[in-house]
């Protein structure tokens, strides 16, 4: 319960944040750096009587259907929470905090803190197998099937959509959008690194049983047990090998110092995780729930 909580609150953080940089920094510039969003408002340049909500609307539609087929039911059910919950808070920025000019006359410093502000939240949905809708779900898509890195599937995407902004639009807006395509996919690569590090931790205690319980059935991590020699003492002693995600490293440490002070514990950072060994059909460092 608490967990699911957690992602919740996760998934609403990313919602608010991607609504906020969009609302208030990207679309008062007409910066249309990729999405269903910029593909609409490109429509609507040369049909004018297009409804962009009618157009993001049939897009998401499409792209959903595709997601639940494609990806599953999960991914598709959180991307509609996403996505509605980003409309939401659209909805009130609008309607209570509204902005009728840019912040700023410098374009360029909105477009930083808008880029940001949206690459953070879709890091944030994309690590929790979320996305914030639109074509974040072709995005997706292409990194499951075609094994692209999710900041590379993002520039591959936007890239369609920045060539058609710069038709429509002129070639500053459209220099502009690109730039923003580019620091997206800086601002993703680096949160996701952050948010996927793990962590190879190397374990000696006397509560052996009970740590290995606790990182395969609490964090749902993958656990080696071998045994070593005491160089000082000669007893033989167990030794785990786990490899966890940074966060759930931390919960170990509080947890190790509870039941054994004693407890021995060294880690360091893994850039990656390959194999079906560790990675258990890719639910490591998904915990289990009653």
């Amino acid at each position: 319960m608490k967990d699911n909580i957690k992602e919740l609150g996760l998934l609403v953080l990313s919602a608010f944040l991607l609504a906020a940089g969009v609302y208030y920094f990207l679309a008062p510039n007409e910066i249309a750096a990729g999405g269903t969003t910029g593909i609409a408002i490109i429509i609507t340049n040369y049909f004018p009587n297009a409804n962009i909500g009618i157009l993001m609307m049939i897009m998401d539609v499409i792209l959903y259907s595709v997601g639940f087929l494609l990806i599953g039911p999960v991914f598709g059910i959180k991307t509609m929470f996403c996505s509605f919950t980003t409309s939401f808070f659209v909805f009130i920025m609008q309607k209570y905090f509204p902005i009728s000019t840019p912040i700023s006359s410098d374009i360029l410093v909105q477009l930083i803190f808008g880029i940001c502000m949206c690459g953070i939240g879709m890091a944030i949905a994309f690590d929790r197998e979320a996305s914030t809708g639109g074509l974040d779900i072709a995005v997706k898509i292409i990194n499951k099937f075609f094994k692209v890195k999710m900041a590379h599937a993002v520039f591959m995407v936007d890239t369609f959509i920045i060539l058609g902004a710069v038709t429509a639009f002129g070639i500053e807006k459209g220099l502009y959008a690109l730039l923003g395509v580019f620091m997206l996919c800086v601002t993703i690569n680096i949160i996701m690194e952050k948010l996927r590090l793990y962590q190879q931790v190397i374990l000696s205690s006397s509560k052996v049983e009970a740590a290995r319980d606790y990182i395969a059935n609490v964090l749902g991590g993958k656990v080696s047990i071998y045994y070593a020699k005491d160089g000082c003492s000669d007893c033989e002693n167990a030794i785990i090998m786990a490899v966890l995600k940074s966060r759930d490293f931390l919960e170990l440490k509080n947890y190790m110092s509870s039941i054994d002070p004693d407890s021995f514990i060294t880690a360091h950072n893994i850039n990656e995780v390959c194999g079906n060994a560790y990675l258990g059909a890719g639910n490591m460092g998904e915990r289990k729930t009653a």
